[in-house]
């Protein structure tokens, strides 16, 4: 910092969010148990700031005001130093778009959104919250966020999630908030839904893309 400059020094945490260095107490990383339970403690307070964007945590940020933030940058690899508030302004890129692809379980919606993402670097897909158990191969946080049945039903009450709908006996929801970072910071946002829950899918902002199958075209043709 110059003579006279009394611009903060920032620790850019990912994703064009920052915090004040001055306001860090300490980095640390998340898989012990300790962490683990800090990280309980300050969601269900309110403490808890998520800045992966829906990305895995690789390390946890303890802050002066005791609060815990999420990055997903790992430990000792933070980008720190020179980033003044003013240059970080200028990067904001306008808000990002939010489409939806909805169909039946089975239907190929998930397919779709990987091959979209595969060419188009500023599209980003939403992680959804699931009951279910992890498949062979799934990663938490990458795939889905595997959280129990009554974590799922706090997050509804508290109104977390945009939809949420039950599925062969397991629930499944979207993060109002992850999808509301990801857009606020420029990115655009593809999710894939199911019809069906108790939230009118036509309601969620965005673009929508609904994928009918045969069978599903057979009964409109049918009824017409």
């Amino acid at each position: 910092m110059k003579k006279g400059d009394l611009s903060p020094i920032l620790v850019n945490i990912g994703f064009g969010n920052v915090v004040a260095a001055s306001k860090v107490v300490a980095i640390v990383t998340p898989g012990s148990a300790p962490m683990k339970r800090l990280r309980e403690e300050a969601k269900k307070t309110g403490r808890l700031i998520d800045a992966t964007e829906g990305r895995r945590t690789r390390s946890i940020i303890v802050t002066d005001s005791n609060h815990i933030i999420l990055s997903e940058y790992r430990q000792g690899l933070l980008p720190s130093g020179s980033l003044r508030e003013r240059k970080i302004l200028q990067a904001k890129k306008s808000r990002g778009s939010l489409f939806v692809v909805s169909a039946p379980s089975g239907a190929g919606k998930t397919t779709l959104c990987t091959n979209v993402l595969s060419f188009m670097p500023n599209l980003y897909f939403s992680v959804s919250y699931t009951t279910r158990q992890p498949r062979p191969g799934e990663i938490n946080d990458r795939d889905y966020t595997f959280i129990s049945r009554e974590d799922f039903k706090s997050m509804t009450e508290e109104g977390e999630f945009v939809e949420w709908a039950e599925v062969h006996g397991e629930l499944y929801g979207t993060s109002r908030n992850r999808i509301e970072t990801l857009m606020d910071s420029g990115r655009d946002v593809i999710l894939d839904i199911d019809p069906g829950g108790p939230a009118d899918k036509r309601t969620i902002p965005g673009r929508h893309l609904y994928i009918c199958t045969p069978t599903l075209i057979r009964r409109i043709k049918n009824k017409a």
